[in-house]
């Protein structure tokens, strides 16, 4: 391990002097030693970056590389920066769940996916705005591992240009790594981020993703667009306090303090008379309308018929 965090210190000291030698360059072009000096360094990075790669391949460590590229050249915000990182580890941590349990409509990963999926910090790049990453990882012969299909999934999921091909990946991982992919791809939207990852075993690259921010938003609209109904039959007991024939509307209490309101078919209760307030046994329709680009679910009752 001290040889692991030697190197990396080597490697963010020889940034440093990188970047110093880069602002003389830039002042002095006509001085050849300035130039000459630059590449050395450089040559110096990428013997250390190799030997870092090495090192923590040799711990069964994977390297996760995330470089932020502005489109407009500007300055990185910290508040874009702790999002879009954040987000991009929940996104990472619900899919690797889902796929190891099943689709997750709501709610927070399992704290085994999260121990699992939790990244180390590594090393930030020099010039721009990046961070190389660990995360400990099984070596199998032949197959990928869970966190390697998890990471790929994340890739193709980012890939999607339609509603169709995200409605694909709600039906498989179910609505909340969908709800998290928007948020993560809302956030460099919003900010104006283009992001270049790399997920790398050693020196090779197992998976990777550059994504611009057009392709962002296209893919933000196509979240947005997409959504889902599910539909269930519940049989309830609980008292009908309201009613109107008119209106077709209905409101009945339930035995735990809470309530359901919504409309009801023609002809409920015409076998006999209903009287309010009265316990009844109801059928019920329930529709939810999944958002996939909100955390708020559109939910309706319909009344189909009440038993005394």
């Amino acid at each position: 391990m001290s040889e692991l965090l030697d190197t990396i210190e080597k490697i963010q000291d020889t940034q440093a002097a990188i970047k110093r030698l880069e602002e003389a360059a830039a002042r002095h072009p006509e001085v050849p030693s300035v130039a000459a000096s630059l590449r050395s360094l450089q040559k110096r990075r990428q013997d250390l970056e190799t030997a870092f790669s090495s090192l923590v391949d040799q711990q069964w460590f994977d390297v996760c590389s995330y470089r932020i590229l502005p489109e407009r050249g500007e300055h990185v915000m910290l508040p874009s920066l702790t999002s879009t990182l954040g987000e991009f580890q929940s996104l990472f941590t619900l899919v690797y769940d889902t796929m190891k349990n099943g689709p997750k409509q709501r709610g927070r990963a399992s704290v085994e996916a999260a121990t699992a999926t939790t990244f180390g910090f590594g090393y930030s790049f020099a010039g721009s705005v990046g961070f190389v990453l660990t995360l400990p990882n099984e070596r199998l012969l032949t197959d990928e591992t869970d966190l390697d299909r998890a990471m790929s999934t994340v890739f193709e999921m980012a890939k999607a240009d339609s509603p169709q091909q995200i409605a694909g990946f709600a039906k498989e991982l179910g609505a909340a790594p969908i709800r998290t992919m928007y948020r993560w791809v809302t956030s460099h939207v919003r900010s104006g981020l283009n992001v270049d990852i790399g997920w790398r075993r050693e020196e090779q690259v197992r998976a990777s993703l550059f994504i611009q921010v057009p392709e962002l938003e296209n893919l933000q609209q196509a979240i947005g667009e997409t959504s889902d109904e599910v539909e269930e039959v519940l049989t309830i007991r609980g008292a009908l306090v309201g009613a109107d024939v008119h209106s077709h509307s209905f409101h009945i209490e339930l035995e735990d303090g809470s309530e359901i309101k919504g409309k009801m078919a023609e002809g409920v209760g015409s076998e006999y008379t209903v009287e309010l307030p009265r316990r009844y046994t109801a059928q019920i329709r329930k529709t939810t309308q999944i958002r996939y680009a909100s955390d708020e679910d559109i939910v309706s009752y319909y009344l189909l018929s009440l038993k005394e």
